[in-house]
C-alpha cells in the first residue's frame, strides 16, 4: 500500500517493497547531485542514509551495511531474519540469494 500512494504522488520514484522472512519493507532510492540516499519507510521508523556516489565502492558497501543493520537492529531482527528474499515494484521483481547480494543490489 505505501508503494502505492508513493507511486501516485510521484511515478518516477525509485522504490522497492522488501521481502523478508515474516515482514514486508518499503525501501526507496533516491539519486541527488552528490549522494545517493537510501530510506526505509515502515510501521513505527523511517530509517535513512546518504552515501557518495564517488565514494569507494567498499566504502559505500559498508554504509550500505551499516544502514540495513540499524534498520534490523530497530526491529530487533535476527541474522536469519533480515535476509531479504526478494524486492518488487510495479516494474520490477527481484530475488537475493543472500544478504550480501542484497546489500549488492542497494550499491
Amino acid at each position: 500500500l505505501l508503494l502505492s500512494v508513493f507511486r501516485a504522488y510521484n511515478n518516477s520514484i525509485e522504490c522497492y517493497n522488501v521481502m523478508l522472512p515474516h515482514h514486508v519493507t518499503t525501501i526507496c532510492i533516491f539519486h541527488e547531485e552528490d549522494f545517493d540516499k537510501f530510506r526505509i519507510y515502515d510501521q513505527k521508523t523511517k530509517i535513512s542514509t546518504g552515501v557518495k556516489k564517488d565514494d569507494m565502492s567498499e566504502n559505500r558497501l559498508r554504509e550500505i551495511r551499516r544502514f540495513w543493520n540499524g534498520y534490523a537492529e530497530s526491529y530487533s531482527l535476527r541474522n536469519n531474519e533480515k535476509q531479504p528474499l526478494f524486492a518488487f515494484n510495479d516494474m520490477d521483481y527481484i530475488e537475493f540469494e543472500s544478504e550480501e547480494d542484497f546489500i549488492n543490489w542497494l550499491n
